[in-house]
């Protein structure tokens, strides 16, 4: 069994949730990967999206 340490468990984390590069997907896929985005504030989930995305297209979230 592998075990990692705080720096990998940490990496890990970031690449689940799409934060360590911009992905290749459409924005409906990257919701269903993520589990859904906290919409509390009206442009959150937008700028959450383009954060992750490389041709994040707001048209495509609407």
């Amino acid at each position: 069994m592998t075990v990692l340490d705080t720096r990998a468990l940490n990496r890990a984390t970031l690449a689940r949730q799409l934060l360590l590069d911009r992905a290749d997907l459409p924005a409906i896929d990257a919701v269903a990967h993520l589990g859904g985005l906290q919409a509390q504030e009206p442009q959150e989930p937008f700028v959450g999206l383009w954060s992750r995305l490389r041709a994040f297209d707001p048209h495509a979230l609407s």
